[in-house]
């Protein structure tokens, strides 16, 4: 009988192991509205530096992880001022200090930034720019946001990591 419960324990203890190493790092989550998706990999900050290190300033990021973040539209809308077709997009980003570039772009495939900036002398759908805020702090203690965010409001796209807010104004005709 021992045997028995020892070789159960083992193969349970195997099994779940298993499980746990088949999950991905940056689980694959989605915003969802009436009018729009967004599906992305949610990395974890784990104690780093983002914005200016692991994500440095200035450079092209997917804003996400392990595949692109994929922005469909249902309707056409005006997304940062700027008017876009219904369909859909991949989201990058360069983000800076004070102040970020947004950019849908209509090429898939497009696993990284690398292969976005390997084609930067084609036009993308729309780019912006937009401000960066650093996100209030509570009681004397600076917000800390552990895994990235992405949602959609009802008039703006936001995007929180670290102690960083992004919000593009979104709107629908």
């Amino acid at each position: 009988m021992k045997k028995i419960f020892s070789c159960l324990l083992l193969a349970t203890t195997m099994f779940a192991t298993g499980l746990r190493a088949q999950e991905p790092a940056s689980p694959r989550v989605s915003a969802d509205s009436k009018n729009m998706h967004v599906g992305y990999g949610q990395p974890s900050r784990r104690g780093r530096t983002i914005f200016g290190d692991v994500v440095p300033f200035g450079q092209v990021w997917r804003a996400g992880a392990n595949d692109p973040t994929l922005v469909t539209f249902r309707r056409n809308a005006v997304f940062g001022g700027k008017p876009i077709k219904k369909g859909d997009y991949v989201l990058f980003a360069r983000p800076g200090k004070n102040q970020w570039e947004v950019v849908l772009d209509s090429k898939g495939g497009q696993w990284n930034a690398a292969a976005y900036e390997k084609r930067a002398n084609e036009p993308d759908v729309l780019r912006i720019e937009v401000p960066a805020e650093q996100i209030a702090s509570f009681a004397e203690r600076p917000t800390m946001i552990e895994k990235l965010r992405i949602r959609l409001d009802e008039d703006a796209l936001v995007i929180e990591w670290e102690q960083t807010r992004v919000r593009v104004p979104v709107s629908f005709k």
